[in-house]
């Protein structure tokens, strides 16, 4: 049973958090009066080391409407301009090898911008001050007159739609245009380029894409027609300028084009100093015997890594330089690094590790993060390796691992099931032998070693991680959880799978996510004491076991709330005033605490308002009521005042709701 990921019960805030590049700086460009006027830019701390300033290209037009059409944030620096360009092309400018919309407009823009600039004066201004210049500019624009120039109310019409769409798209004020020429007044329009720095040279991108540039185009033209280029230089905003420097040189601009793929997705790790590779743990010797190049000959090197086993050694690579010096000195031990690589690709077959535009190596890196050593050097495997010569039987009989797991067959040492570990991380499943180990990996780390999860329930949660991989990182998050409440858990939720009815079962799924969802939030804001959070998760998924009918998942619903209500220290009857106070977090004793407090407390009530839910005390009072009734009890009208809560509640209707038959 594949339960949802969220709990349908009130969640906390999400905080966005948001990346800001760093401050760059630029130098002025001196003008040319005979060339139409650019906005200086500052030169970059970087650049101002060296004993030349960048060398910079022209983005025709006011910055802010190309960063507007080519989809880039108005706050970047000058400096950012053409890596953002090149990284946006790449990613959003080609589908199934050809040009999308995306790269169509801006190259279109880039070319309107150039007309436009050429009818601009030395200051970057376009003045029109009578019919004959308004003409001109207008065509450009992609309009005509309506009605001879020169007339009253004067309007225009699209003639090139193509060309009026970019006009009205990036912000030229057309009707500012109308207005002028119809009270016969001059009009003028800021229309300055903007000088963007450029990596390197101009001369050295020449030849290196594939496309051949027309008449009066650069290296931004390139960027829109050629996705590899923009995947190299993309890379290269990502190295260090010493590094770009070196790659430069050597192997060069022209042979890592052709690899822009393997170097954009793994080649940001890279780093060249003093003309030496600096590899993962600053063991020379092991790389060079991997990589079969020295990193003292730093373009030999880098084409080795990147153009050896279709990428998956860069993949490899990029991993390694991600860990942390320890870990990397760890893995480097020995020949542990060439027997962990030669596991890695066993599974790759074929497939090329720079295919798409998602790195394929993020399990890799997850798996080595959470490796720890044993003081003789030994990967700490969790459970031990009894546990995992059942659990890899399991998997090898299931068929859920590919060839080189099932030619394994025995996993004698720690260092034998890390190779099998690392193997399974090139293998597309949730459900595979990494995530087992992640996930167990996980849910002992909070546990002390003496207290960590028994055999039997690591075997069980490996058996059922397909089921609840979703689910299982609760008992990682509160490792107070014991092997009981794991399997208390597995064995309510198979109780509610093997429900028959599918309105049962779907409403015991619905009510067993619920307490569930509500005990997390209780235990995550500290309401229910560490020392009771075992009995309690207990208590909470026990009640669903035999379930088989609607008036026992009432009742099981009822009684896991109140464990939780009771958990936390409320004290009965219990209402749902009660629930919405515990919701809005633990009692403050400040004065502005109580009043936070009481204003959560408020918005929640207004949630269940705005939904018309009918309160738990209306449900809780019928269902006493009833229940008092039937055993002889008179009720009076009590009931009925409860009963015409109801009323303003409806169930959900059917989008199509079947026609009765004409009588």
């Amino acid at each position: 049973m594949n339960f949802p990921t969220r709990s349908h019960t009130f969640c906390a805030a999400v905080l966005l958090c948001l990346a800001a590049y760093g401050p760059a700086c630029a130098a002025r460009a001196s003008h040319d009066p005979s060339q139409p006027a650019i906005i200086p830019n500052d030169l970059s701390d970087d650049a101002a080391s060296t004993s030349e300033p960048p060398e910079t290209l022209v983005i025709p037009g006011p910055l802010r409407s190309f960063l507007r059409m080519a989809g880039i944030s108005q706050e970047i620096s000058t400096d950012e301009v053409l890596p953002m360009l090149a990284r946006n092309a790449a990613l959003y400018g080609y589908q199934a090898g050809k040009e999308t919309e995306y790269l169509v407009l801006v190259s279109r823009y880039i070319h309107l911008g150039r007309e436009l600039l050429s009818l601009a004066d030395a200051n970057g201004t376009i003045h029109v001050s009578g019919c004959d210049e308004a003409t001109r500019l207008v065509q450009v624009l992609g309009y005509r007159f309506q009605h001879p120039c020169g007339q009253k109310d004067v309007s225009f019409s699209t003639a090139n739609a193509e060309r009026a769409f970019l006009t009205i798209d990036s912000g030229f004020p057309l009707t500012g245009l109308e207005e002028a020429l119809s009270n016969n007044q001059p009009f003028s329009y800021s229309f300055p380029a903007t000088r963007v720095p450029i990596f390197f040279r101009q001369n050295n991108w020449i030849g290196v894409s594939a496309y051949t540039r027309k008449s009066g185009e650069d290296l931004v033209d390139e960027l829109l027609h050629d996705q590899n280029l923009d995947r190299l230089y993309a890379a290269l905003a990502r190295c260090d300028d010493e590094t770009r420097l070196a790659l430069l040189q050597s192997p060069g601009l022209k042979r890592l084009v052709s690899l822009a793929p393997v170097f954009d997705l793994y080649g940001s790790g890279i780093t060249i100093q003093s003309g030496r590779v600096i590899v993962p743990a600053d063991d020379d010797k092991v790389w060079q015997d991997l990589v079969d190049a020295n990193p003292h000959s730093p373009g030999d090197f880098v084409i080795h890594l990147l153009t050896r086993d279709n990428g998956w050694l860069a993949a490899y690579y990029d991993v390694l330089t991600r860990l942390s010096r320890a870990q990397q000195a760890q893995i480097v031990e020995g020949n542990r690094l060439r027997r962990l690589y030669s596991a890695y690709r066993s599974n790759a077959g074929r497939n090329n590790a720079a295919s798409g535009v998602f790195p394929k190596n993020a399990d890799l890196l997850m798996l080595l993060t959470s490796v720890k050593w044993e003081s003789n050097g030994d990967p700490q495997i969790p459970g031990g390796l009894g546990a995992w010569q059942e659990i890899l039987t399991r998997k090898n009989k299931a068929n859920y691992t590919r060839e080189w797991i099932r030619r394994g067959r025995s996993w004698e040492s720690p260092e034998r099931l890390l190779e099998t570990l690392v193997a399974s991380s090139n293998i597309d499943t949730e459900s595979g032998p990494m995530q087992i180990f992640l996930m167990l990996e996980a849910m002992n780390a909070g546990r002390p070693r003496e207290h960590s999860l028994s055999d039997a329930t690591e075997e069980l949660i490996a058996s059922r991680i397909a089921q609840f991989d979703r689910w299982f990182p609760i008992f990682a998050e509160f490792p107070a959880l014991d092997d009981t409440s794991v399997e208390r858990f597995i064995n309510a939720a198979d109780h509610i799978d093997a429900i028959s009815s599918p309105t049962l079962r779907a409403n015991a799924l619905g009510a067993f996510q619920a307490d569930v969802g509500l005990w997390q939030i209780l235990a995550r804001q500290g309401q229910i004491p560490i020392a009771q959070l075992n009995a309690s998760w207990q208590a909470v998924v026990q009640p669903f076991i035999g379930v088989s009918s609607s008036v026992q998942l009432f009742e099981a619903a009822r009684n896991s709330l109140q464990s939780t209500l009771k958990a936390s220290g409320a004290n009965g009857p219990f209402s749902q005033d009660q629930l919405v106070d515990l919701l809005a977090g633990p009692p403050q004793d400040s004065p502005d605490g109580r009043r936070v407090h009481q204003e959560l407390a408020g918005r929640i009530r207004a949630v269940l308002d705005d939904q018309r839910l009918v309160s738990l005390d209306t449900l809780f009072g019928l269902s006493d009521g009833l229940s008092q009734m039937s055993h002889g009890a008179h009720m009076g009208d009590s009931l009925l005042q409860l009963a015409g809560n109801l009323r303003e509640f409806e169930m959900p209707r059917p989008m199509s709701a079947p026609t009765s038959p004409a009588s």
